[in-house]
């Protein structure tokens, strides 16, 4: 919104000059950005609002990254990157997934575990296999039905 915000700012600046594009990063007459100045322009806004330099590219890891933290999936993720294959973006940004493995790790626990230890060890041996069957059954119902 910010940035849309000073797009119209720059609009209204230049008035006549101004050529819509529609680019994210329009020069100040809606013009295709020079990459120097852009760069130029980034690395001021950076020393201005006191955060580390960058590079430009990192922008763009910060983004997939904080998609895929906030709970987008990775096929919308490497869509918005322009990947040709999810893997790619997978490969790349796959360790950043919060709580996939403790997800499937609480899964195969709940799977495997379906009873008690104090149900396993005085329950008659046909109610055990009957409880972890059903356990089983009704899991992959709930995960896939």
């Amino acid at each position: 919104m910010l940035l849309a915000l000073a797009v119209d700012i720059e609009r209204e600046k230049s008035q006549d000059l101004w050529v819509d594009h529609e680019f994210v990063f329009p020069s100040t007459i809606g013009t295709a950005n020079d990459p120097s100045n852009l760069l130029k322009k980034f690395r001021q806004s950076l020393k201005v609002a006191g955060l580390p330099t960058i590079r430009f590219h990192d922008l763009r890891h910060t983004a997939a990254t904080q998609m895929l933290i906030n709970g987008v999936d990775i096929l919308t993720v490497s869509k918005r990157l322009g990947h040709s294959k999810s893997s790619i973006t997978l490969d790349i940004y796959g360790h950043i997934i919060p709580g996939v493995q403790e997800k499937a790790a609480s899964i195969m626990d709940e799977i495997t575990t379906p009873i008690s230890l104090e149900t396993f060890q005085t329950a008659p041996k046909n109610q055990i296999n009957n409880k972890i069957g059903d356990s089983i059954i009704n899991k992959l119902l709930l995960e896939f039905g």
